[in-house]
């Protein structure tokens, strides 16, 4: 009796959990991508469109017939990013579909010679068995529109004169009369928000104008992606360039109180910004701009400010908004303890340890051993090393993480080159750790990284060999001079 009472208790079990497993993946891509098998395909959302936040939303390895499928949950349209190696792609994904997609042929080794980090290199996938009113479909629809109408017009456009409003008209009726087939609330958002945004770039309309028609006695639908890139377009720059209502100088000042109240008060003599939720989302926006303006506002100020607006916010939004923002905008400490946890072969296919080489500063090189620079890098490192090691035996460690996409070439150039012997420290395959590599901000070769002894980040852009700087890093003992006492006599 308690068996049968069991298995009745756990089917009523299974089928109140199956619907909620269901809606933890609503969303599919699969397909079949030529010469994928092997590789890594990553799939990413933005977590929102200020921070540019990504977030990993699943991962997976395509299989050896060249098929991968991805999968995740989504309660409203968004837009994704494909991620294989160093190549992407990216499109808004709508709910409750699958996308079958196809990558019928790829060059995977471009990258070796080219930077697809300047010239990015688009995935070319097509995408099969699509319905008439698709979401992309649309949108395509409609940007085609909005730019054969510019530029049929584009005189009138012209910012050297004063643009003529009736032909933005002409374009608005040109949406409004055009039989889209995607009669989604995004889509209808999606148009509203980016004509808006048009009518400010091209002058059409005030700033002032448009709060009053898009923002003013509204919620802000964070949710929504359109709006909120219409809102950063807005106030993009109109506070932290100065105005005739709050000047720089101001800022500076409100700045360096490093009180959040304080800062508020003033933007709150702006007229736009006397709401208070818009006040908060114009001060973290500016906050953000800010962190980039180090020659008029201090960094260090601008961090200590948004914690500051964090702590006093009442607004949960803006707080996980805050959060966003500052992992972002610090992607390499992250990225540096996901190295040190890693095990990476040699050109034995040994695995090594990273954690291995804590307690000593950590000089990493990222190189290619075809590239002439990065060879030239590391013959200079060899040319130091013997003094380094002598010096301070037990204070540094070199590291080179060789990222050609065959480690055969590792070997060759540590067994095969007539200056083998000279590198006589520890290399590394990097294994198609693409995504790391992205994370931490190699997008040339050779870049040179420095961990502290503990583990944590020291320099995320430390100077080459070339430059000298291996015999003035920090595991050189510093000789502090006595000092002096004015009536000292030798």
């Amino acid at each position: 009796m308690k068996t049968r009472s069991f298995l009745v208790f756990s089917f009523y079990l299974f089928v109140f959990l199956l619907p909620a497993k269901a809606q933890r993946h609503n969303t599919t891509l699969e397909g079949v991508f030529a010469d994928g098998a092997g590789r890594k395909a990553m799939l990413y959302g933005y977590a929102d469109p200020l921070s540019q936040r990504s977030i990993l939303l699943d991962s997976t390895t395509i299989d050896s017939s060249d098929h991968l499928q991805l999968s995740f949950y989504a309660n409203y349209p968004r837009l994704i990013v494909l991620q294989i190696e160093s190549y992407s792609q990216s499109f808004y994904v709508e709910p409750g579909r699958t996308y079958h997609m196809h990558l019928d042929q790829f060059d995977w080794a471009q990258d070796e010679r080219r930077n697809v980090f300047l010239d990015p290199v688009a995935l070319p996938i097509r995408f099969t068995e699509l319905p008439d009113d698709e979401l992309n479909l649309s949108i395509a629809e409609f940007d085609r529109l909005c730019d054969s109408v510019i530029m049929q017009h584009r005189l009138y456009f012209d910012q050297r004169y004063r643009p003529d409003r009736s032909y933005f008209d002409t374009l608005r009726r040109t949406v409004t009369n055009t039989r889209f087939a995607n009669k989604s609330v995004f889509f209808q958002r999606y148009c509203t928000y980016k004509l808006a945004q048009l009518e400010l770039q091209l002058r059409i309309n005030r700033r002032e104008k448009l709060y009053d028609k898009y923002v003013a006695d509204q919620a802000i639908p964070y949710y929504d992606e359109n709006f909120m890139q219409f809102f950063y377009t807005l106030f993009d720059h109109s506070i932290t360039t100065g105005s005739r209502y709050i000047s720089t100088s101001e800022l500076a000042l409100a700045l360096a109180s490093r009180n959040a109240a304080v800062f508020l008060d003033l933007l709150g003599h702006h007229p736009l910004l006397r709401n208070e939720r818009v006040r908060e989302l114009a001060a973290i926006q500016a906050l953000h701009e800010m962190y980039y303006q180090p020659q008029y506002y201090s960094t260090e100020e601008v961090l200590i400010m948004f914690n500051s607006l964090a702590s006093a916010t009442k607004f949960d939004e803006h707080r996980t908004l805050i959060e966003n923002i500052l992992v972002a905008q610090e992607p390499q400490p992250a990225a540096v303890a996901d190295l040190m946890a890693m095990e990476l072969p040699d050109e034995h296919h040994t695995l090594h340890r990273l954690d291995s080489l804590l307690g000593k500063w950590i000089y990493v090189a990222f190189v290619r051993v075809d590239d002439p620079n990065s060879v030239g890098e590391l013959q200079t490192m060899a040319h130091f090393q013997d003094t380094i090691f002598r010096t301070v035996p037990d204070s540094v460690a070199f590291l080179s993480i060789v990222c050609d996409r065959e480690p055969q070439k590792m070997y060759h150039f540590l067994h095969n080159n007539q200056h083998s012997t000279r590198y006589n420290w520890l290399f590394l395959h990097f294994n198609a750790h693409y995504d790391l590599l992205y994370r931490l901000g190699v997008v040339t070769y050779p870049s040179f990284i420095l961990i502290a002894p503990n583990g944590t980040l020291a320099s995320d852009a430390a100077p080459w060999p070339a430059t000298g700087y291996l015999l003035r890093a920090p595991w050189w003992p510093k000789q502090e001079e006595p000092t002096r006492k004015i009536y000292e006599f030798r």
